[in-house]
């Protein structure tokens, strides 16, 4: 019963951002076959693993973070500003945040 309202949760969920899922059909038979049993996530290719992952991250209420590495370094900066930036704090947020690998 668990498994199955937490399918259902991850499903309404799921259409609320259906963007990020490339094949909804196909994340929700493979998240339903991995919690019932019938396949594995060894079995899955890595695109269906990363929607089966986004998924069932959604039915467990987290939220993904898609933003780039840079794109979050750039949204911290300017969070912590607590002003509108002028050009030139611009300008450093972006030469800052222009190298950012993914950590």
């Amino acid at each position: 019963m668990r498994a199955v309202a937490t399918s259902v949760i991850g499903l309404t969920l799921l259409a609320a951002s259906a963007p990020a899922l490339a094949d909804i059909d196909r994340a929700w038979r493979n998240y339903q076959a991995v919690l019932s049993g019938t396949r594995t996530l060894a079995e899955l290719t890595p695109e269906e693993l990363r929607e089966v992952a986004a998924l069932d991250a959604q039915a467990r209420g987290q939220v993904l973070d898609q933003r780039s590495p840079r794109q979050r370094c750039i949204d911290s900066e300017l969070a912590r500003l607590e002003r509108e930036p002028s050009e030139l704090a611009l300008r450093t947020i972006d030469l800052k945040c222009s190298q950012r690998q993914d950590r």
